[in-house]
């Protein structure tokens, strides 16, 4: 029993030591030099602090955190986040942190600067999910990218790529609640002729973004895009990308909150559904595939899917089907509906027709009338010369004026015989 017993809060230890470790906080600061177990005695390193939380954890900015050259995450299996203070980045090349995960990296109220403006940063998950949370603040010219950083790759993209490990066919997860970005795109950024085959995942709920993109920010091609659109400001959505920037897959793209300036439809190979369900787009652009695209189309029709108590208006016009149906159609709509109530007009006319005709009918029954004058005088006469007992007066003056004539002739021959 004891032996049991022993099993069992060996166990236990190990799931408690598994909860602290997970939910382990680590506090670092500039100059810091303690374990990070408190504020009062905070890493120096931030690199160090991963390292301190890789099994999933927060650290926490003390006050303010100067890098000084391009991060790059240790891997961390586990769920991290960073948050309050400000991390400034100060560097002679670029301002970059990179993320190593498989684990997601969340920022939230922590504060992001570049001690040079003009360098802006560059945010790359690296196909590891990154969450932007609540009270971020970033430079203005910040890009954040779902997959990798690509410099030098030039025509052997894949293949240097493959050499440092760089996967292709990873999906992208972007989450964005607040913050300001220049440019938010699922997949990658720099030259290159990399074809990825993964699906990049957009949430956008807050934040002010310049341009959203479901494709590559340049160079590359992505396969799928899924955009969710709930919240925040979007000055332009873009499906894919511009020119050769496109998407030879789907792109499905959910709308239900905030608000975008210009929504263009671009460069989707496959099929592209938009749901637009609340929030606002103020208008649509389409913009055709290049021509030397051409034969990477499959499909390359847009269809949009909107609630009934949205006025969709001339967006709809840029659709191929808009619930179903073509929106010529749908904006003829009116005019076809108009024509069944002139058509249904007609009828009435037609049927006021036959009342004029009805009444031409009646008028010609009426003349049957002045024909039973006669006949009402015809069956007037013999009722006129009918005596009592029913014998024709005609007759009876008849008989008479025979009699009158053959006694006439008999007195006259009686005459002559005298």
């Amino acid at each position: 029993m004891k032996k049991y017993l022993s099993l069992f809060f060996a166990a236990l230890l190990c799931v408690m030591m598994a909860v602290a470790v997970s939910a382990a906080d680590v506090y670092v600061k500039e100059g810091g030099a303690g374990d990070g177990s408190s504020a009062e005695s905070p890493l120096g390193s931030l690199t160090a602090a991963i390292y301190a939380v890789e099994n999933g954890g927060t650290i926490h900015i003390i006050d303010t955190f100067t890098q000084t050259e391009e991060f790059t995450e240790p891997e961390h299996a586990g769920d991290i986040v960073i948050t309050g203070g400000e991390i400034v980045y100060n560097t002679n090349t670029w301002n970059r942190y990179i993320l190593s995960g498989p684990g997601s990296t969340t920022f939230e109220n922590v504060t992001i600067t570049a001690a040079d403006p003009s360098k802006g940063l560059v945010m790359a998950a690296q196909f590891n999910p990154i969450i932007i949370g609540e009270g971020v603040t970033t430079p203005t010219k910040t890009y954040l990218l779902g997959g990798h950083q690509l410099d030098n790759m030039g025509t052997d993209t894949e293949v240097l790529m493959a050499e440092k490990g760089m996967a292709l066919d990873k999906d992208s997860y972007v989450t964005v609640k607040s913050g300001t970005f220049h440019v938010v795109s699922g997949y990658s950024r720099g030259a290159s002729t990399a074809m990825y085959t993964g699906t990049s995942h957009l949430d956008i709920q807050g934040g002010t973004i310049n341009l959203l993109l479901g494709g590559p920010c340049n160079g590359s091609a992505g396969q799928n895009a899924e955009i969710n659109v709930s919240g925040g400001t979007v000055t332009e959505l873009m499906t894919a990308g511009d020119d050769t920037r496109r998407l030879n897959g789907d792109c499905t793209v959910n709308i239900s909150g905030g608000k975008i300036f210009t929504f263009t439809i671009c460069n989707i190979m496959g099929r592209g559904t938009v749901n637009y369900t609340g929030g606002e787009i103020v208008q649509v652009m389409e913009r055709m595939v290049a021509d030397r695209l051409l034969e990477y189309v499959t499909d390359g029709t847009i269809h949009l899917n909107v609630d009934p108590s949205i006025d969709a208006g001339l967006i709809s016009l840029y659709f191929d089907t808009v619930n179903g149906e073509s929106p010529f159609v749908a904006t003829e709509a009116p005019e076809t509906t108009e024509a069944p109530a002139e058509t249904t007009e007609a009828p009435v006319e037609t049927t006021e027709a036959p009342v004029e005709t009805t009444e031409e009918v009646e008028e010609t029954e009426e003349e049957p009338e002045k024909t039973e004058a006669p006949v009402e005088t015809t069956t007037a006469a013999p009722a006129a010369t009918t005596e009592e007992g029913g014998a024709p007066v005609g007759l009876i003056i008849g008989i008479v004026a025979a009699v009158v004539v053959v006694a006439a002739v008999v007195f006259v021959v009686t005459k002559k015989k005298k």
